[in-house]
């Protein structure tokens, strides 16, 4: 079986490669052309570099190598320099590495070919073959590019040129020819086939690298504008009488699962609802967007008790979601009776300050959403409010988000910064020095999660 798989692995692999050498030009890619050409300009820049290992090599030599070889040596360096000036025009720049390397190939094996010579006195076969040998090398150069003869034709150039220089060198020295003259060709040979399968996984690789950048490229502007429909759930400079609020949002990928909402109420009155979808991303996003459509749709009874609105989140949440589960705060506020209902599904805590105290946790009793763990989901707190008073509500993002040193931010630190900073009379100045605090102060430079936090201020109301 695993004879037969191979086998057939080697199959697709030979058709794939097929495929690769007689696709017509109207069938490559565009940018399969471009990262062609990106390629061909390192190559050349590679070829001017290796200018200067090539001299090295040559002060490392004898007098008499080095002024052997030195025209060839020369005039290899002035096509390299050509080649720079090619670079500009697409159109001739493949064509003119192809025939410069050719030229560059045939200068370096006919340098070769004369150190060869030189030494054939001194020489034995296998020591000229290794000469030959030596060239191979070159060939797993060319397999730098990405062309897909890159490295065919500069092997057929040195097996031509190899086998020519073997009958002209048979010649001149009456040497007999040998099987084993002709290792150099099959090393060759080895070698350009070697190189064209590099080639040919390279350029799969950059396909596939490709496809997966185009893939990633549509998904951004899908979910750019998924952020744009998103954004436009949540509310838009939507007044409430007697209250004034700040927000702060940050999703961890374009869209997340904090979401916020106002429920405008009879008489003026106004529920708040801020949930934290469990994970982050497209689903969570997802879920949130529906969370918007079950508010908007919610019995109002239910809009002016925390616990039948909250409950009524967990039942749908669980019977239509398939058990996905959320945190989640709930208030209502009575602008008449100055009073507020506060329920709690298993989110962080309420923070709350009269107009003359300190921010303090309103630590309340309350299950997730999703599960339908108890009923009522939550225990109703009740509280009453006045002009002045203040209030922050937050996902967990805001505390589970690591500082540079690794550590996390407690809700004792939010409180101590809004206490430190009470006086500060605008809650938008506020909200930009408690940003200012988390980054600064204490080393929050970024959230790793989705983050979001409102702050409230209860004002006066018109009078009608």
């Amino acid at each position: 079986m695993s004879l037969m798989k191979s086998f057939l692995e080697f199959k697709d692999y030979f058709i794939n490669s097929n495929k690769l050498f007689f696709s017509s030009e109207s069938q490559v890619d565009e940018l399969e052309n471009y990262f062609e050409d990106k390629i061909d300009l390192l190559f050349v820049y590679f070829l001017f570099i290796a200018q200067f290992v090539q001299y090295l090599i040559l002060s490392l030599l004898s007098a008499n190598i080095t002024n052997l070889i030195l025209k060839e040596s020369l005039l290899i360096t002035f096509i390299s320099f050509v080649l720079l000036f090619f670079a500009k025009n697409k159109k001739v720049f493949s064509i003119a590495i192809y025939l410069s390397s050719l030229v560059i190939n045939f200068l370096i094996f006919y340098s070769v070919a004369k150190i060869a010579i030189y030494y054939s006195d001194s020489l034995d076969v296998s020591g000229i073959n290794n000469l030959y040998i030596s060239l191979s090398f070159l060939l797993l150069v060319h397999a730098f590019r990405l062309r897909k003869f890159s490295c065919i034709i500069p092997g057929i150039e040195f097996v031509a040129l190899h086998l020519l220089s073997l009958y002209c060198f048979t010649i001149t020295s009456h040497w007999e020819l040998d099987a084993f003259l002709f290792i150099p060709d099959i090393l060759f040979i080895i070698t350009t086939i070697i190189g064209t399968g590099v080639v040919i996984n390279r350029r799969e690789d950059f396909r596939e690298i490709h496809n997966l950048n185009k893939e990633k490229s549509v998904m951004s502007r899908e979910l750019e504008l998924a952020k744009k429909v998103q954004d436009s759930l949540f509310p838009k400079d939507i007044k409430i009488d007697g209250l004034r609020y700040e927000v702060f949002r940050q999703s961890h990928n374009y869209i997340g699962g904090d979401f916020y909402d106002f429920v405008m109420l009879r008489e003026g009155n106004a529920g708040i609802f801020i949930t934290d979808i469990a994970g982050h991303g497209i689903s969570s996003a997802m879920v949130a967007t529906i969370m918007k459509v079950i508010v908007a749709t919610i019995p109002y009874q239910f809009k002016l008790k925390p616990d039948k609105f909250l409950g009524h989140l967990d039942t749908r949440l669980a019977v239509d979601l398939d058990h996905y589960h959320a945190s989640a705060i709930y208030m209502f506020l009575n602008f008449q009776t100055k009073k507020m209902l506060l329920g709690n599904a298993g989110h962080p805590y309420l923070l709350y300050s009269s107009r003359d105290g300190q921010f303090t946790e309103i630590k309340t009793e309350g299950s997730i959403l999703g599960f339908q763990i108890k009923d009522p989901i939550v225990t109703e707190v009740e509280l009453s409010f006045d002009e002045g008073d203040r209030f922050m509500m937050y996902t967990d993002g805001l505390i589970e988000s690591p500082t540079i040193d690794g550590k996390y931010i407690s809700e004792k630190v939010l409180i101590d910064i809004l206490n430190n900073n009470k006086d500060v009379v605008d809650i938008k100045d506020l909200k930009n020095i408690m940003l200012n605090e988390l980054s600064n102060k204490y080393g929050l430079k970024k959230f790793t999660d989705d983050t979001m936090f409102l702050l409230f201020e209860i004002t006066s109301r018109r009078k009608k």
